[in-house]
């Protein structure tokens, strides 16, 4: 009987969103067009929660709260503990496993070395480092040269330039009473003192334009007791001092008898041009302000929480759960037009879980979506989904130095020793940095004479170099 309720429900609500939408967006109107097919291609999945999603070169990192993950084939899996790298391209799992014993609930990039993680952990890949790591791109290692110590959980990471930014539920950061919000040197960890905010309770979201930096969360007050500013859920910090300014947006507290559920925004994005603020809230709406005025431009009310949102072009991608038009009308991932809010219809997958998708990214002509959904358009995709759009070409493996094909970031003499290997067959050609079997593997980048293939000759070349032997071919002349 529950079953039947359950798919009478589902039914009920699919011929609800098409009225609405015949209603709401008859053929005359206007589309931006989303771009992205959304039929999902074959890609591998998890076994639990998806949070947090960063494709960066050929590599797409996977966080959240899971023990396995399965290669594109849906059938072969792979122990991996919260954080799990697929190849972009194949959608099978990578090799890298580092484990960490908690959630991950943000990654960011900086798309050349680095790829920070951050969440919940206080252990990862074998080493007592607690709710933020970064890791190397090119070996897959913990990256020793970034070092924090934070006392709480981790929600949200920004990079902005050599800035790392990082929100969260903790109230230390190296020992000093930083609240929930700080600001830390991208290569080395170290903290910002001159820039601080203390909101009075959780950071959920980041971002930047210009000299301003934009946060959203659960708090109501920055500041220290005594001189503290009320900002509701959402603030304007300036860059240099993370001192609160203009614009406020006019959110109002929890009311009287309003469900306390509904307290707080989960995202905030910018406009790629500066122009506007999109904020996502429990209160079920995407709305977008002008970012100089604070004014509101639009509000579109959903039936659920917004839990994900991101902003390309003339399109604002949301996930949420229980629908989008009317409840349980499987429309927990979905496209809005910009200039006025409207469903873009271009764009309309079909996702069965009532909680829906938890995290949104777009990388290299993708879009990636991840929650707690198993299928989508009643194919399965457990937990995770991947949309090409018309700019996919396919994902470019992050670029190691020439000679490096041993994937440690420099090309050296154990370099020219890997390609005197190959040459004679006793090591294989893998497509990118990090090598998924470094003792039988090397990586593209050893032709340095640019011949066409990797031989004995690369190999001198290489060796000479290291010993200031300069030639044309030289790696690092």
């Amino acid at each position: 009987m529950a079953q039947l309720s359950r798919n009478l429900a589902r039914t009920v609500g699919l011929l609800v969103v098409f009225v609405l939408l015949a209603v709401a967006n008859p053929p005359a109107q206007a589309q931006a067009g989303a771009g992205y097919d959304d039929n999902r291609v074959p890609f591998g999945s998890v076994d639990g929660k998806v949070q947090a999603l960063h494709g960066v070169g050929d590599q797409l990192w996977v966080g959240g709260d899971f023990t396995t993950a399965t290669d594109a084939d849906l059938v072969t899996t792979h122990d991996r503990l919260n954080l799990a790298v697929f190849n972009f391209n194949t959608g099978d799992v990578r090799s890298l496993a580092p484990q960490p014993n908690d959630a991950v609930k943000a990654i960011v990039s900086d798309g050349a070395r680095r790829v920070y993680v951050g969440g919940n952990f206080t252990q990862i890949a074998g080493q007592p480092v607690s709710y933020l790591a970064a890791f190397d791109l090119l070996t897959g290692q913990l990256d020793p040269t970034f070092s924090v110590t934070l006392n709480g959980d981790v929600n949200t990471l920004h990079l902005d330039g050599d800035d790392l930014y990082v929100g969260g539920d903790f109230y230390r950061v190296d020992g000093q009473r930083y609240l929930r919000i700080a600001r830390l040197d991208a290569a080395t960890g170290d903290l910002d003192l001159g820039f601080q905010t203390n909101p009075d309770t959780t950071v959920r979201s980041i971002d930047t334009f210009g000299d301003r930096v934009y946060i959203s969360g659960d708090f109501e007050e920055l500041g220290d007791d005594g001189a503290a500013e009320t900002r509701i859920w959402f603030a304007t910090l300036d860059a240099a001092t993370g001192e609160p300014v203009d614009p406020d947006l006019s959110f109002a507290p929890i009311a009287g008898g309003e469900n306390p559920t509904k307290r707080g925004i989960r995202q905030v994005a910018i406009s790629p041009d500066g122009s506007s603020i999109y904020t996502g809230d429990d209160r079920n709406r995407v709305t977008r302000w002008d970012r100089l005025t604070g004014e509101m431009i639009w509000s579109r009310e959903t039936e659920g929480d917004i839990q994900a949102l991101v902003v390309e072009g003339d399109t604002v991608y949301a996930g949420n759960h229980h629908g989008l038009l009317a409840e349980y009308d499987e429309r927990l991932l979905f496209a809005l037009n910009a200039a006025d809010g409207s469903p873009d219809n271009s764009f309309m997958p079909l996702l069965n879980s009532y909680h829906g998708t938890y995290s949104i990214h777009l990388a290299q002509g993708a879009l990636i979506a991840g929650g707690e959904f198993t299928t989508v358009n009643d194919q399965a995709s457990p937990h995770l989904a991947v949309f090409h759009g018309p700019g996919w070409l396919g994902a470019e493996p992050i670029a190691a130095p020439d000679g490096d094909v041993g994937c440690d970031g420099q090309a050296n003499i154990v370099d020219a020793l890997l390609i005197a290997q190959y040459s004679v067959g006793n090591r294989q050609l893998e497509p990118s940095c990090p090598l998924d079997d470094p003792a039988k593997s090397v990586a593209p980048s050893g032709d340095v004479d640019n011949d066409g293939e990797m031989t004995i000759v690369d190999a001198l070349l290489i060796a000479q170099c290291t010993v200031s032997i300069p030639n044309i071919a030289c790696p690092n002349p």
